[in-house]
């Protein structure tokens, strides 16, 4: 027969089971503590970017090469980082290093002043480029859409040509984007042309479409459209007339106006002269 002493009694067993809590408690403590003091580190040494700090056409890159991180400083994964866009009303903010290199992002939501800032305002230069000839328009024969299309000049000659600059990452550009498609049921069958441009690549650009439809022609990896028309600021709308030459051109979203002066512009330039 077993003695007693040698069973071990319900006091001791909880007493065991308490140590087991405690020690994975503290460990599951300690490794997050481990990632908060990883997101510091990441971003210790940078600071947040200030106007003039770095070029007015410097893009956001948000493809994966460089951290992301939220407003609590906590690293966001590509799927974290992607809810969060999709949420709205964001702005990310470049972290330099002291030789004014973007290395980290901080995603935030936009102050009520920011908000304000994303209003359609005539893009810088714009009075200079509109009823300008458009020249940039000859590297369309390098380029293919999101479909395999190839982009040719000849596609396009004689139509009105509806342009929107845009990236997958840019919560304006998105919230507009229901207004847009609507635009382009109005104009089907027209003589009217819509494109999108964008740098992002196919497989970005596919992953976000499955969620956000778009009616444009999306042409991706074309920085080069981007650059030569001088565009950095998003989203910007040009509209390019059947003569070839800009007509409009603006920056930024207006929920209320956008759309309206698209369409304004589109059905005075479908309108026969006399």
């Amino acid at each position: 027969m077993i003695p007693n002493a040698a069973w071990p009694n319900a006091s001791n067993i909880s007493m065991r089971i308490a140590q087991i809590c405690a020690t994975v408690l503290l460990l599951f403590c300690a490794l997050q503590c481990n990632a908060q003091e990883t997101a510091i580190v990441d971003l210790k040494g940078l600071k947040k970017a200030a106007p003039g700090d770095l070029p007015e056409n410097k893009r956001i890159m948000l493809d994966g090469s460089t951290p992301v991180f939220d407003e609590n400083g906590k690293k966001l994964s590509p799927a974290e980082m992607m809810k969060i866009i999709q949420g709205g009303k964001i702005k990310v903010d470049p972290y330099i290093n002291e030789k004014k290199e973007i290395k980290a992002y901080v995603i935030r939501p936009m102050t009520d002043e920011e908000k304000s800032h994303t209003k359609a305002k005539p893009n810088p230069g714009s009075s200079s480029l509109v009823g300008t000839r458009v020249s940039a328009f000859s590297v369309l024969d390098s380029l293919i859409d999101l479909e395999g299309h190839r982009i040719t000049l000849d596609r396009y000659k004689g139509k009105i040509v509806v342009i929107n600059f845009w990236f997958v990452e840019c919560e304006p550009c998105v919230e507009e984007m229901p207004g847009l498609n609507k635009l382009v049921e109005t104009f089907r069958g027209k003589n009217v042309a819509f494109l999108a441009f964008t740098w992002n690549d196919p497989e970005a650009l596919k992953a976000f479409l499955a969620k956000h439809p778009f009616g444009y022609t999306i042409v991706p990896n074309s920085q080069i459209v981007l650059d030569g028309f001088g565009i950095s600021r998003f989203p910007t709308h040009m509209i390019i007339g059947a003569d070839s030459k800009i007509d409009y051109l603006a920056s930024g979203l207006d929920s209320e106006s956008t759309v309206p002066k698209l369409q304004s512009e589109i059905e005075r330039l479908l309108t026969p002269t006399r």
